[in-house]
């Protein structure tokens, strides 16, 4: 059965990651993220729909999650690698 996108093999929920963890991953500031999830705002961007790099975003209360998606999870073992 093909794996819908951010989801995990073991319980099929979404896997939600913290700001500074997306931010170490990508190698980028936390600010740089602000930034962007700023810009996706201002053109209307609504939830669930990618926001800028590509990156799905949602807040919980006052905090900021990052959805695990293949391509996230892709770049991030690219970066390492490099």
């Amino acid at each position: 059965m093909p794996q819908d996108r951010g989801m995990t093999s073991r319980n099929q929920f979404p896997q939600w990651l913290p700001e500074r963890e997306v931010a170490r991953m990508l190698r980028l500031s936390e600010d740089a993220l602000g930034n962007w999830r700023s810009q996706d705002m201002r053109i209307g961007r609504v939830w669930p729909q990618p926001g800028r790099g590509g990156l799905i975003w949602r807040r919980f209360g006052r905090t900021v999650r990052y959805q695990l998606s293949d391509d996230l999870a892709g770049r991030a073992g690219r970066m390492e690698g490099a």
